[in-house]
């Protein structure tokens, strides 16, 4: 079959290939949306690049025992494919295989792979759990990227490294075992992982990257063994659930976050006027005296977090697939209410939202908070009392956003947001 054989072919519903085909090209059957079935007899042992990609429609699929390699993208975007058995003799795949097959439930690694490539299960947001036999010596970057019902994964015991945003998105992953062969854990590796409890870094691991668990809010504690020498910046930023971070290591010969940066979400607590409270002011860490004033609350799929008697800060939001933020002007926490008077910094950072309406009692917004929302079409201000806006908290928008405000704060908030270095369409 030569390359491109029934590509973006929509009468095509079943396909069985008989054993007398040797080869079948590269995007044969790429973009038949209709497609359902694929029975292949074939003794071949190449499946090519984009053979069956964005079937999808696709739902079974059968490959023959002498297959050995899956060219990159075969497979990506099959939405209906559920599950899919891979050839145990199959020794290489390409990058992004199953990228996006948003049904794939289970998958089993064949015990020959020794890489799993770049995005290979790149955004399977029905993955349940995956085996990773000891045989894999690299798991590529962003190779579990969202795959946001992933609740269970075994790492196999040759892993070195853990790359980057490898398991970035995996929302329903509680628990993670690093096996005592990793030695470093790259950037965003466990980012955004909504419901991460509990990770063991074993005394093995030298390096802990930038972003590597930020956002993973769950996240209670975390012992650092006396073998990491660096700790990149941000590297457990806005893990707000985290109590303590436990160190056996001498600080002396530690590099952690430089202080041209600010650790998002590192916190102080002591006593006030104390040493500690001056060095939080100093670096403009968060301080407080009590760890009450730590806990994250959800309401209405918003967070929240104490301020004072009266007052919370808005945190972001629970749910990724909100498109219309509103920040309200009061929330009730156990039947108290407090005023919300203040955005974190990045706390709605390259977030696909489109619309955000700020309550009336909005008096900061935080650095970066809505930089690079790019489908972001409108703001509205409703707080007459905004009197602080962050470094680029409004940068790399879309030109026609339009940002509605008090009548009576044009002139005003056209002067804060003219310090900030942009042009908005401001309206009443």
């Amino acid at each position: 079959m030569p390359d491109g054989f029934l590509s973006r072919n929509n009468s095509v519903t079943s396909v069985e290939i008989s054993e007398s085909v040797k080869e079948i090209g590269s995007y044969a059957f790429d973009e038949c949306s209709n497609l359902k079935s694929v029975i292949i007899k074939a003794n071949i042992e190449d499946i090519k690049e984009e053979t069956f990609r964005r079937c999808r429609k696709l739902e079974k699929v059968e490959l023959p025992d002498s297959v050995k390699s899956i060219g990159e993208y075969a497979f990506t975007e099959c939405d209906k494919l559920d599950s899919i058995k891979i050839p145990e003799n199959v020794t290489h795949m390409g990058n992004g295989v199953f990228e996006r097959c948003f049904n794939l439930k289970n998958v089993v690694i064949p015990k020959k792979m020794t890489v799993i490539p770049d995005c290979t299960f790149s955004q399977c947001e029905s993955l349940k759990t995956i085996i990773i036999p000891d045989t894999v010596e690299s798991v590529g970057i962003q190779a579990f990227v969202d795959c946001r019902k992933l609740k269970e994964i075994n790492l196999s015991k040759k892993l070195s490294v853990i790359e980057i945003g490898t398991f970035m998105g995996c929302d329903s992953l509680k628990s993670i075992n690093i096996p005592a062969s990793v030695k470093t854990i790259k950037g965003y590796a466990f980012s955004e992982c909504f419901d991460l409890e509990q990770v063991n870094i074993p005394n093995t691991v030298t390096y802990i990257g930038n972003c590597a668990f930020e956002d993973s809010y769950k996240l209670k504690n975390v012992s650092i063994p006396s073998s990491v020498t660096k700790i990149g910046d941000y590297a457990f930023g806005y893990c707000t659930s985290l109590a303590y971070v436990q160190s056996v290591s001498d600080y002396k010969t530690r590099t952690m976050a430089s202080d041209k940066y600010k650790v998002r979400g590192f916190t102080i607590i002591g006593k006030k006027n104390s040493a500690a409270y001056r060095y939080a002011k100093k670096h403009k860490f968060e301080f407080y005296t009590s760890l009450k004033y730590m806990k994250v609350h959800t309401v209405k799929s918003c967070r929240y977090r104490i301020k004072n008697n009266s007052e919370v800060t808005f945190l972001g939001i629970a749910n990724k697939k909100i498109k219309n933020v509103t920040i309200p002007s009061t929330i009730k926490i156990d039947k108290k209410t407090y005023k919300v008077t203040s955005i974190s910094p990045n706390v709605l950072r390259n977030k696909g939202i489109t619309k955000i309406t700020m309550g009336k009692n909005v008096v900061t917004i935080g650095a970066g908070a809505f930089n690079n929302c790019r489908k972001l079409k409108k703001i509205i201000i409703k707080s007459s009392k905004l009197k602080t806006i962050g470094k680029d908290a409004f940068k790399k928008l879309p030109k026609k956003l339009v940002v509605k405000v008090p009548p009576k704060k044009i002139k005003l908030y056209k002067k804060l947001l003219k310090k900030q270095k942009i042009n908005l369409n401001i309206t009443k």
